[in-house]
């Protein structure tokens, strides 16, 4: 059974919509005026490393794959995804393997644009492929051998909207099924969409109501600490959440204070974070947003950060997994 481009889309998880060319179907995870907004010069970004290295570092950050995938059932006796080729995003140096998981188990990691698995037991599987976060892949084809069964895992609905800068976008990760969000799905047998860029700050004009989600989470924060003062901070952080409120509702929603590592805190910078952290709950909190702590879903332990801001592989399990937990426990998502 090759799936047609219909089936294909039916089980593309992680996008808002599509692109076609010559290489198969781009998946994207941002709508063309969401990227255009992204793509504008940026007042707080003055560097030519933003607005001039790349033609602009944020509207190309919206290409890339974080969370995008295909997750289906079938009982083919071997599936076999080719991919027809790639851009590569910005100056990336992470190892952009695409990740296959078969029924929650990794099974492969790969770089070359083919991938095939076969089994010797005929049954029902779930297959779930994690494109690369920080690349932009193009699927040109799906195989099903001696498969009768064919069905996508999720509906059309998002479940969970993920808005954030370069953590929640996953950056850090050495697979795409560890980033934060493919864990937090994973944990809640949620159909996630992952909105986070790479280096970005709260900016309400980057909102659009592209999907109709259960609940929205918003992490931004690392980067307006740096390059915001503490009023536009809380002012920014503040017009977001409004944004998020006006545009969904009463769609349940959660604001992340910013994570951060002991290697680049000392005394006096952890104590200026916990000041800021209470001008971001202070924004939250007047707008109807429920609160949680970073703090509490990573240890400040450098062994679980790839650098001094960035969670590596086993951070970001913490991470996806204490705030799967969290969100259960406050009867925001799931039981």
């Amino acid at each position: 059974m090759k799936l047609s481009e219909k089936q294909i889309l039916s089980a593309a998880v992680g996008a808002v919509r599509y692109v076609k060319d010559a290489r198969g179907i781009g998946l994207r995870r941002f709508s063309e005026q969401q990227e255009a907004v992204f793509t504008e010069r940026k007042e707080l970004f003055p560097e030519p490393y933003f607005n001039e290295a790349f033609g602009s570092y944020f509207g190309n950050n919206c290409l890339t794959g974080a969370g995008i995938g295909l997750d289906f059932v079938t009982d083919a006796d071997a599936v076999e995804i080719v991919r027809g080729g790639y851009d590569r995003i910005n100056d990336a140096k992470e190892i952009l393997t695409g990740d296959l998981l078969v029924d929650g188990r990794l099974v492969r990691s790969f770089e070359e644009d083919r991938v095939r698995v076969s089994f010797r037991e005929k049954k029902e599987r779930r297959f779930r492929l994690y494109l690369p976060y920080f690349r932009s892949d193009y699927l040109s084809g799906v195989e099903l051998e001696g498969a009768s069964v064919f069905r996508p895992s999720f509906g059309a609905e998002t479940d969970i909207l993920l808005l954030g800068d370069s953590i929640t976008h996953g950056v850090g990760a050495l697979h795409p099924s560890r980033t934060m969000a493919t864990v937090l799905g994973r944990r809640l047998g949620a159909k996630i969409l992952n909105q986070g860029n790479s280096g970005y700050v709260y900016d309400p004009e980057t909102l659009e109501k592209v999907c109709e989600p259960k609940l929205i989470v918003m992490a931004y924060g690392h980067n307006d600490r740096g390059r915001k003062t503490p009023e536009r901070l809380c002012a920014d952080t503040a017009a977001y959440a409004k944004r998020v409120r006006e545009l969904w509702g009463s769609t349940p929603a959660v604001g992340i204070l910013p994570l951060w590592c002991a290697a680049e805190a000392d005394p006096g910078t952890e104590k200026h974070f916990r000041m800021l952290d209470g001008l971001f709950r202070e924004a939250y909190e007047s707008n109807g947003v429920t609160v949680i702590d970073g703090a509490e879903l990573i240890p400040h332990d450098p062994r679980y950060f790839s650098d001094a801001a960035h969670p590596n592989d086993r951070g970001y399990l913490i991470y996806g997994s204490r705030l799967a937990k969290k969100l259960t426990a406050a009867g925001l998502y799931g039981k």
